[in-house]
């Protein structure tokens, strides 16, 4: 999830994602990514994990968030089209 979206250039923009599991609570970091660039990392908090980024440039940009998985749960990730006007 992305908010808000369409952005603007330079306005903030958060991106969430949730990590479930029905038996244990999932730990550790989501990495959130366009293309190969790391945009940035969040720790989970419960089954959320969050990230805000003003750096986006216009145009339109994939972002995933990636959990790379702990012990207990196995890899995951989920993408979004953000849109960035000029």
């Amino acid at each position: 999830m992305a908010s808000p979206n369409p952005s603007m250039v330079g306005e903030a923009v958060i991106f969430a994602a949730k990590i479930s599991s029905p038996t244990v609570t999932p730990t550790g970091p989501v990495t959130f990514t366009t293309g190969k660039t790391v945009l940035g990392t969040a720790q989970l908090s419960g089954v959320k994990a969050t990230f805000m980024t003003s750096l986006l440039p216009a145009g339109s940009d994939v972002v995933t968030a990636t959990y790379y998985g702990d012990s207990n749960i196995a890899k995951s990730s989920a993408s979004v089209k953000q849109v960035v006007q000029p």
